[in-house]
């Protein structure tokens, strides 16, 4: 009993905190729907661990795992989206981007998707699906309700909501819309998924990944395996190839996005964000090496129909981009280091040539 009644007091401060948040002036009215989604959410939980205290001691008992993840939420994760929501508060943003990237977003989706922008004292940009991750978490103890239905219910009359997070980026940078262009990056995860799962086939992925890495790793695949410590390792090296390229293909996507909305800015924002990394041709455990990644983007730029949505620039800009693009390329030209990286792990070769393979029906 007194694991609920803590979870209860828990809840009433954050309430507390909510109704002190909504007098914050707030530079979008899309807040609107974020606060609705926290009330929502902590009047259930309040009606839910009410309903029980009213239970007997023993049947209280029976909820006793629920309430500990309960209260790990209520302290730890909720404070901090708290937080998220008063750092969107008018003066820490950056006013002029939000309602034309709101615009964008609303173009770019198949569903309504909600998103606010935060500084965080990180030196990174991230997006996070505040709807999806909360929903994912208060499973174990609320089963049977969705706070997402529960949402859309109360905004009849809106279409259905897909998304509601936050996209963040280095509180240093705030006035700089330069690095504000690797938040294009951060949209393009919106809409990746949906992109992604038209143009992909599974199947067909896992069958020309299979038969590559055979190649690379010298395996038959029409005889039977000999050698029981190479055929391990072979679907090892199968099951990472697949893992990672799940992974990397959405920001490889997510890189041509940022570039199709801010042209060469996005160029030079990511070179000059990830140039100064120690190895820019290492695999990450989320991202593909930066190097490979910014070879990418340059190549999309140069695309036709990329170029001519920006226009021609004026020569005394136009010639110092140049030169700066020249730079790029031939930083980009590097291929030693990442041919060293893929000798040594054949899963990185097997992914790369895959992603490679795909990214011409990405753009």
């Amino acid at each position: 009993m007194i694991l609920i009644t803590e979870c209860i007091l828990l809840v009433r401060k954050l309430q507390e905190r909510l109704r002190l948040l909504e007098h914050s002036r707030f530079p979008t009215k899309s807040v609107e729907v974020l606060l609705l989604m926290f009330h929502l959410l902590f009047d259930k939980l309040d009606k839910t661990l009410e309903a029980m205290r009213e239970d007997t001691p023993k049947k209280a008992e029976q909820h006793d795992l629920e309430l500990r993840l309960c209260r790990m939420f209520l302290r730890s994760s909720c404070p901090r989206y708290l937080n998220f929501l008063q750092n969107t508060a008018s003066g820490n943003v950056p006013f002029e981007l939000i309602h034309p990237l709101e615009e964008l977003i609303d173009r770019c989706t198949k569903k309504k998707a909600i998103i606010l922008f935060r500084p965080q004292y990180e030196d990174n940009f991230g997006y996070d699906d505040l709807l999806y991750k909360i929903s994912e978490k208060i499973k174990p103890f609320l089963k049977n309700w969705s706070l997402k239905e529960a949402l859309n219910k109360q905004l009849t009359g809106s279409e259905e909501i897909k998304a509601l997070g936050f996209v963040s980026f280095p509180s240093l940078e705030r006035r700089s819309f330069l690095a504000h262009s690797l938040i294009g990056h951060e949209i393009g995860h919106i809409f990746a998924l949906d992109r992604l799962e038209q143009i992909i086939d599974p199947r067909q992925v896992y069958d020309e990944i299979r038969e590559r890495l055979a190649s690379i790793m010298q395996i038959d695949l029409t005889k039977p395996p000999k050698d029981p410590s190479l055929d391990a390792e072979f679907k090892e090296q199968l099951g990472t190839a697949m893992t990672q390229f799940a992974r990397y293909v959405p920001e490889v996507y997510c890189d041509l996005v940022q570039v199709q909305i801010f042209g060469l800015p996005a160029i030079l924002a990511d070179y000059s964000f990830n140039a100064g990394r120690f190895n820019l041709d290492a695999p990450g455990h989320v991202h593909p090496p930066d190097r490979y990644r910014l070879r990418h983007m340059l190549q999309f730029l140069n695309k036709d129909y990329v170029m001519e949505r920006f226009g021609a620039l004026p020569t005394r800009i136009a010639e110092p981009m140049q030169k700066e693009l020249t730079r790029i390329a031939t930083f980009t030209e590097e291929y030693e280091n990442l041919e060293i990286e893929k000798d040594n792990k054949p899963w990185l070769k097997a992914a790369l040539e895959q992603i490679d393979k795909l990214v011409p029906t990405l753009s």
